[in-house]
């Protein structure tokens, strides 16, 4: 549910608002798919709700 609104790169805030998961559930949420690698992001800057993430394609289930 939430890692299909990743399929073009957005922030993590505005996915987690489209998805409508409530805020903190939704980066909760949001960091474990990045952790678990489905979702994918800049590391070499902090990583904050309004960073980009993107899923690659083939990994949104």
């Amino acid at each position: 549910m939430l890692a299909e609104q990743f399929t073009s790169p957005r922030t993590i805030r505005s996915g987690v608002r489209a998805a409508a998961l409530p805020s903190l559930l939704g980066l909760d949420l949001a960091y474990h798919l990045i952790w678990a690698r489905r979702l994918h992001t800049d590391t070499s800057i902090p990583l904050t709700p309004s960073s980009t993430a993107w899923a690659c394609a083939g990994e949104v289930a």
